[in-house]
């Protein structure tokens, strides 16, 4: 068994991280300044070989984008948002 947890840092007042893996979501939300001012965990919750672990940031504010990154156990951490699209290039003919 492994444990993991999601740390954040440079954040507002009302900001949320929740994590979820094998067993239930564990979030930690930003309370005051001084939880602004610093690293801020969730609580560790253990993992197995092979498990898919999820953090989402949520911003406090309304018009603040969600931001998910998911993980296997053992594998390379990588987003959940789709990725930006190409720039579009002019052509002249």
């Amino acid at each position: 068994m492994r444990c993991e947890l999601a740390r954040i840092w440079g954040t507002e007042i009302g900001d949320r991280v929740d994590l979820t893996a094998d067993g239930p979501t564990h979030d930690v939300r930003i309370r005051n300044n001084d939880d602004a001012a610093a690293f801020v965990y969730t609580e560790m919750t253990e993992v197995s070989p092979g498990s898919t672990v999820r953090a989402c940031f949520r911003p406090a504010t309304a018009d603040g984008k969600r931001e998910c990154f998911e993980a296997r156990v053992g594998e390379t951490t990588t987003t959940t948002e789709p990725p930006s699209p190409p720039v579009a290039s002019s052509s002249r003919e």
